[in-house]
């Protein structure tokens, strides 16, 4: 009798492991992909600009929200430079709203939309990367299609989840001319095994199970959101990268590993006393983002 019993209570506690395993995993991927979503709460005509509101499409099921921000004294039929940015997970457009006024009212043309699930867009789930790289290329396509754009002269300003497909989309797209990456995660695996250490969970175990998530529901694993792999294919077009020394939601050698992957030209910023959300300091606006797409794109 006892030689029946080790083997089933083996086989029960393997099937009691494995089923955590897949809870952890799906409630994981629940957790991630399916956040709450927040309400635009300010608009760009708070910081005195003018603004349009845009639609557009993905594959003819989905549609995005936008502003398009018209710098001050912009005249009718002129083409301006123009600036794509991009938020972060879980917000929408108008979180980084200092950042797309100050572009704008540096005198470029802005254009910054909500991610899928985010925000006023459609979607049922937020990927990480994996997915709204086709947001993106959506936003470019429609972005640089405006009148009063110059689809000559566009880059991407992004922060976190927006600075990971600046990098990503921009690898790709030579529409692109340059980026500037505010904390960006170096992929989508490193980024997980961070979030699934502060949950105090082993990542060994739990990473593949939320990897399978994905790829079940999404088609693709997290491997195809890596940035490291991606930010040599920038060059040689500049970059700039803004860390905070002290940020806990990505830790700050994400950006020193996608700075060292990179090429020229390329710089690195950093904030000694700054946290994930504190890169985007008036002096560092004025400073280091503004001059660099104007060295960038250039205004008439």
């Amino acid at each position: 009798m006892e030689i029946l019993i080790w083997p089933l209570a083996a086989a029960g506690a393997a099937l009691l492991l494995w089923g955590a395993w897949l809870a952890v995993g799906k409630f994981f991927f629940a957790f991630y992909s399916r956040p709450s979503r927040m309400l635009i709460d300010t608009t760009p005509a708070d910081f005195g600009l003018q603004f349009r509101d845009i639609e557009f499409e993905i594959d003819e099921d989905l549609r995005l929200k936008a502003w398009l921000i018209l710098p001050p004294e912009h005249k009718p039929g002129e083409r301006r430079p123009l600036v794509i940015t991009t938020h972060g997970y879980a917000t929408n457009r108008s979180d980084i709203i200092e950042r797309s006024a100050a572009v704008a009212h540096a005198g470029f043309l802005v254009f910054t939309f909500d991610w899928r699930r985010c925000g006023e867009s459609e979607g049922d789930a937020c990927t990480g990367g994996l997915q709204e790289r086709f947001d993106l290329r959506a936003a470019i396509d429609k972005a640089s299609s405006l009148p009063e754009a110059d689809p000559e002269r566009i880059a991407i300003y992004g922060f976190s989840m927006g600075a990971v497909l600046a990098i990503l989309v921009a690898a790709e797209d030579k529409r692109i001319k340059g980026v500037v990456a505010d904390s960006p995660y170096a992929s989508m695996r490193e980024e997980t095994r961070h979030i699934i250490r502060n949950l105090f969970l082993p990542p060994f175990l739990f990473i593949a199970a939320a990897d399978s998530a994905f790829k079940r529901r999404f088609g693709g694993g997290m491997s195809e959101v890596d940035v490291v792999a991606a930010a040599p294919k920038i060059t040689p077009r500049p970059f700039l990268i803004l860390k905070g020394e002290r940020d806990r939601v990505v830790p700050p050698w994400h950006s020193d590993k996608i700075f060292a992957a990179a090429g020229e030209p390329k710089k690195l910023v950093i904030n000694s006393d700054g946290g994930h959300f504190d890169n985007a300091s008036p002096e560092t606006l004025d400073n280091e983002v503004i001059p660099f797409l104007n060295e960038v794109l250039g205004l008439d």
